[in-house]
């Protein structure tokens, strides 16, 4: 278990890549210190695409089938980031809007972003910088603000301008939870009426443990049926805003 989760959280994923560069769709970019990243396509032309923040463990299979999953529900290009590099996560992010942008011809108004634990932090946070269509983070582990000196509250203030959806575990903290301030925060954030499925807000899996859609054992039944009603739900949320 990593140390930016709870106690109690799903551990590294099950099923790593041991050499990534067989993929095809992990590529490289930069010729300096390049940056790596996996990029799932759509069928047919796309004029969207989604930014993926991935968790402390990096790319992983179950990550990888996650984004062919989202590019193929809502067709659209799908970039996951390597930001355990050498590059701010700042600088990264600016890299791959770029490169869609010279090579898919999305620009940066076009782009929302999903966040895994660890990536639902710079998710959320980037949201003060660039103008994501929406946000969506599973088990977010947002004590990396505090960490970085920064204040998580005040740091949301201004996240919550973009539509954000968070799938929150049992153990993850309190101010996710129902009644708490970061879940308050994004409830009533405004940003008009799309339909139940569109609203900001937390969902709590109560029987879930924090790292459940990309490193729970999805041989487990009842974690596959939580990691696809999150993913579900995100998906529903993504079509409205994107």
């Amino acid at each position: 278990m990593a140390s930016c989760c709870p106690p109690g959280s799903w551990g590294a994923p099950l099923d790593i890549p041991a050499v990534k560069e067989s993929n095809v769709k992990c590529i490289k970019i930069g010729d300096d210190d390049p940056l790596e990243l996996y990029i799932a396509a759509p069928e047919g032309a796309a004029t969207r695409a989604i930014l993926v923040f991935t968790d402390v463990y990096g790319f992983q299979n179950r990550l990888f089938a996650i984004c062919d999953q989202f590019a193929t529900e809502l067709n659209c290009h799908v970039v996951a980031m390597d930001n355990f590099q050498v590059h701010p996560v700042k600088t990264d992010i600016e890299t791959v809007i770029q490169y869609i942008n010279d090579k898919f011809g999305i620009p940066s108004s076009e782009l929302s972003a999903i966040g895994f634990c660890w990536g639902a932090w710079p998710a959320s946070k980037a949201c003060n910088e660039f103008s994501f269509k929406c946000v969506v983070g599973f088990h977010p582990s947002l004590r990396f603000e505090e960490n970085s000196g920064g204040n998580i509250m005040e740091m949301m203030k201004v996240a919550v301008k973009v539509p954000h959806l968070y799938c929150v575990s049992g153990n993850d903290p309190d101010y996710l939870k129902e009644g708490g301030d970061v879940a308050v925060m994004v409830e009533e954030s405004k940003h008009g009426s799309k339909g139940e499925s569109a609203k900001p807000r937390c969902v709590q899996f109560p029987d879930m443990m924090h790292g459940w859609v990309s490193r729970g054992d999805t041989s487990i039944k009842k974690v596959k049926d939580g990691a696809d009603e999150a993913l579900k739900l995100a998906v529903d949320f993504l079509k409205n805003w994107m």
